[in-house]
């Protein structure tokens, strides 16, 4: 195969297709898998994806410090309005939080493995896209008749979309293996074992297409669940700030410690 790591680039009239191009599904995937939930007044405009993870790791440490003051301090706790946050709604405030805390660790391994799942479908597109490119310029200049070039898909744009891609490439592949070819294939390095081996790297692209789009749903359900989890531990928060306001009105160094 010495032949097809030595090949010039595609000519210019065909190059610019062959640029490595991915399907929309994962060009999308790092933002819609990577929404924070909202504020309480939606947002006119979106934070950046960083700051938004920041801001809903802060929520959940926040929460959590809330929590743990009332918890050591009963009489703090006692007047907070009206009636005082019990030990009964503490224990559901530290269950609110523990699944928040949970929900937001298990959402950024899901998108990890979703952004390790994209960048190697990428990178397996990209090689696949070179190797047929390699092999359209190739047999271009073998000496076929122009009806086998147009059996071989040698002529036109290669397709930019990864599944039409595949499907030309498979097409090409697999009529390259008919024996009418072999002389001149197997001269210029396509043999039978070396054109199975492009089918098989064809065959990886579309399992590990497959994989990525898994995980992109994986990242996308692991944020949904974040998002509520998170909003229910906010509602409880805002709730005990908004009645610490009122009952603790004249003792603002306890409103600073409790963060209202």
């Amino acid at each position: 195969m010495e032949k097809l790591n030595n090949t010039a680039p595609e000519s210019s009239n065909t190059a610019s297709e062959s640029t490595n191009t991915t399907a929309e599904s994962e060009n999308t995937a790092t933002e819609s898998t990577n929404t924070a939930p909202e504020s309480e007044n939606t947002r006119k405009k979106r934070l950046p994806l960083a700051e938004q993870d920041q801001r809903v790791a802060n929520e959940i440490s926040e929460a959590s410090v809330l929590i743990e003051m009332l918890d050591r301090d009963p009489a703090l706790a006692a007047r907070i309005g009206k009636t005082g946050v019990s030990k009964k709604q503490l224990t559901e405030a530290k269950a609110l939080q523990a699944t928040a805390q949970a929900d937001f660790t298990a959402r950024q391994s899901k998108m990890g493995l979703a952004d390790s799942e994209i960048t190697a479908a990428k990178n397996l597109h990209a090689t696949n896209e070179k190797d047929y490119a390699d092999f359209r310029v190739i047999l271009r200049q073998s000496g076929l008749t122009a009806a086998q070039r147009t059996a071989l898909g040698l002529d036109g744009k290669i397709p930019q979309d990864r599944q039409k891609l595949l499907t030309q490439l498979r097409a090409s592949y697999t009529e390259a293996r008919k024996p009418i070819y072999r002389a001149t294939l197997d001269a210029e390095g396509y043999t039978i074992a070396a054109l199975d081996a492009l089918l098989a790297s064809a065959s990886l692209l579309d399992t590990r297409t497959a994989s990525a789009r898994q995980a992109i749903g994986d990242a996308q359900a692991a944020t949904e669940a974040r998002n509520r989890s998170t909003a229910a531990l906010r509602r409880w928060s805002v709730g005990v700030k908004t009645r610490a306001r009122r009952s603790l009105v004249d003792h603002p160094e306890l409103l600073r410690q409790l963060g209202a």
